[in-house]
């Protein structure tokens, strides 16, 4: 059989398409409690056999699943990996650091001499600008949930000072670095802080995805 007509859509070229990874919906009870979201799809080879795929579930990042092209144009799973996005060649190791109050850096990484060396910085700027300290702060609600968030304080911060509070929801994470909060569209977190508020980033509610999900984010705060 012949294969379909080459098709052009928004000036990309195209003769198939397939299905590399199915996502779950909602359970019976209409819970997505143990769904994962996908927040990121790449190639990570110039010829397009390799493709990285980066999940996100319950407010944090999961990892990422490395698929492979087999011959008969199927892909399967040939790595997976936690935590921040890497890739490794030989000996070498590619890394994106970051962390709460440490803004992303490229970092190359020799396995066998244990020497690593920033080789990219995309955001030297920052270096000459007074963001503040965002730290973890934890707590229980009445119903005895533990909650997480990150606390940014206000530029410069005054202990014992009484400062305005604002709240952002929809999820937290310790290990990146987010100065609006999880959405940069809709949150300033570090902002807000230079202007003299103190500024909670909160999670999600842990049972996320049923009909208690508003009441608990509602008891968590």
């Amino acid at each position: 059989m012949a294969p379909p007509p080459l098709r052009r859509d928004h000036e990309c070229e195209y003769r198939y398409s397939f299905c590399v990874e199915p996502l779950e919906g909602p359970n019976a009870s209409g819970s997505y409690e143990n769904s994962r979201a996908v927040t990121g799809v790449r190639f990570a080879d110039a010829g397009g056999q390799r493709l990285v795929v980066s999940h996100y579930a319950g407010g944090v990042p999961q990892g990422n699943t490395e698929y492979r092209r087999t011959a008969a144009d199927a892909w399967v799973v040939s790595r997976q990996t936690s935590g921040d996005d890497r890739a490794a060649s030989g000996g070498l190791e590619v890394t994106v650091r970051q962390g709460l109050n440490d803004p992303p850096v490229l970092l190359a990484s020799d396995s066998k001499t244990q020497v690593s060396r920033a080789i990219w910085d995309p955001n030297p700027q920052l270096k000459n600008l007074a963001l503040g300290e965002a730290k973890v702060y934890q707590w229980k609600d009445k119903a005895g949930r533990a909650w997480k968030g990150g606390l940014f304080k206000p530029v410069p911060y005054e202990s014992g000072r009484r400062y305005p509070l604002v709240i952002q929801t929809h999820g937290f994470s310790e290990t990146e670095f987010r100065p609006s909060g999880l959405f940069p569209t809709a949150f300033a977190a570090r902002a807000l802080a230079g202007a003299g508020l103190v500024v909670l980033q909160v999670q999600d509610c842990p049972i996320e995805g049923t009909p208690e999900e508003g009441p608990c984010n509602v008891g968590g705060l």
